[in-house]
């Protein structure tokens, strides 16, 4: 495909080896049946897809260094909608390239007049969509409330009912407004949060910080570790301040228990 992106951290056409790129997405997959998902990497890659707590496929090819190479896996999807994806790409010397595509159907080559680039709607490619953590997120059917949100502590928000024996993960999305004027005079970020047992943040949909957590947590994750809440640990986040925009907003958080009880 043409109109190439460079590796995260370079420079088109740099050299850089031994390394590793992960890539989350929110992808709206429009029909029903079977789907074929392919990537054309060099070196290897591992590719999930996955909508609520259920897992509808993955498949890891076994890494070569002999240059790229397509690998296609034909998805059963279910049911219509949005569904997480992931994919990680290793690289080790050489060359160093990545390429991920779909198409509704059940396909055992590739072909460029049937695939598209996922994400490259303009061509016909599968949209990129909107799940929790993104400001687009329709939540006006989840409880609202301000202040902290848990239970056993002080808090605005109380879940006991909702979460004990039943769930360790709690889902809590925080608007905010940002001006153009303040943006351009940050200069750091900082992320302070009191927590018990742990947690994932998002700002606008992407992964800022996290705690004792899994590598890809599910709707019911726990956390890893326990960690007892009472003071505030800060997170430098200044890497992401490119990710605040001008006007809306929205810091999302996984909070984790240890497990459900």
């Amino acid at each position: 495909y043409d109109n190439d992106a460079a590796l995260p951290g370079l420079t088109l056409h740099d050299n850089a080896d031994n390394l590793v790129v992960t890539a989350t997405a929110a992808v709206n997959i429009p029909s029903a049946g079977q789907w074929t998902f392919g990537v054309n990497s060099d070196d290897g890659f591992g590719l999930l897809l996955r909508r609520g707590y259920h897992f509808f496929d993955s498949f890891v090819p076994v890494p070569s260094v002999g240059g790229p190479a397509d690998a296609l896996a034909v998805f059963n999807i279910t049911e219509p909608g949005v569904y997480d994806l992931m994919l990680v790409f290793f690289e080790q010397t050489g060359q160093a390239n990545l390429e991920l595509f779909a198409a509704p159907g059940s396909h055992a080559n590739f072909d460029p007049a049937v695939f598209d680039l996922v994400g490259d709607v303009a061509s016909g490619g599968l949209a990129l969509g909107s799940n929790w953590t993104s400001e687009g997120f329709d939540d006006s059917a989840w409880a609202n409330g301000t202040g902290a949100v848990g239970y056993g502590y002080p808090v605005g928000l109380d879940m006991e009912a909702t979460m004990k024996g039943e769930n360790a993960s709690c889902f809590v999305r925080i608007p905010f407004l940002a001006a153009a004027a303040e943006l351009e005079a940050l200069t750091s970020l900082t992320l302070k949060m009191n927590y018990d047992d742990g947690f994932i943040a998002y700002l606008n949909g992407i992964k800022i910080a996290e705690s004792n957590t899994e590598f890809w947590p599910g709707w019911n994750a726990t956390a890893t570790l326990g960690h007892d809440g009472g003071e505030l640990v800060e997170f430098d986040v200044s890497d992401f301040l490119h990710v605040l925009r001008d006007g809306d907003n929205v810091l999302a958080i996984q909070g984790l228990n240890t497990w459900a009880g």
